[in-house]
């Protein structure tokens, strides 16, 4: 019968869970077992909407439910400067440690705090990023001097194009003393988004 009919057998399932569900949190409800006894009722759901639950679960749901959600960037950052000692650091590198941290649970947080590793993540980060800011210097200084930047390995392209088109094109009455055949021009090929206008 299950195999048989898949759509009934869900929904029948469906209002057989939502049933049994209702009737548990209705007893956990009533002053009998709660003067007496201290409990906890946990619901896990998977569902993304709970458009085909039914309202009597829903209406009992509501008291109970707490969405556990990963924490957002602002959380991952209070979490980092109130736990870490973070205050030596910059802000820039806390967000970029914030954002790495992105898909971590609360008690995975939790355990990086107990222990040592979110202050040796921010020096690590640290480290990168001043490693980082030496490199952009650097390439600040050569990006001035270099008229192609942003062009992968184009310094090697345009030395070749100086070598072996601009200089005997420069130089045409001493290549054809010597005899050599200058080449006429240069055909420039490669992918879209490869240079070839720049070039």
């Amino acid at each position: 019968m299950l195999l048989i009919c898949c759509g009934r057998t869900l929904i029948f399932l469906v209002s057989l869970v939502s049933h049994q569900l209702c009737a548990v949190l209705e007893e956990l409800n009533e002053p009998t077992l709660t003067g007496h006894t201290q409990f906890h009722a946990v619901v896990l759901a998977t569902a993304t909407t709970t458009t085909s639950l039914p309202s009597a679960l829903l209406t009992r749901l509501s008291s109970r439910v707490v969405h556990v959600t990963h924490p957002s960037l602002q959380e991952r950052l209070s979490c980092i400067e109130m736990h870490s000692g973070s205050s030596v650091y910059s802000q820039d590198v806390r967000r970029k440690l914030a954002e790495l941290l992105a898909g971590h649970t609360a008690g995975q947080l939790a355990a990086l705090q107990e222990g040592d590793m979110l202050p040796q993540m921010l020096e690590r980060e640290a480290s990168c990023g001043l490693k980082q800011s030496h490199v952009e210097e650097h390439h600040e200084v050569v990006e001035r001097l270099d008229a192609y930047c942003g062009l992968i390995a184009m310094d090697g392209v345009v030395r070749d194009l100086e070598e072996f088109v601009v200089w005997p094109l420069l130089h045409l009455q001493l290549l054809r003393r010597c005899g050599v055949r200058a080449p006429k021009g240069v055909v420039v090929c490669g992918p879209s988004g490869a240079g070839r206008q720049r070039c």
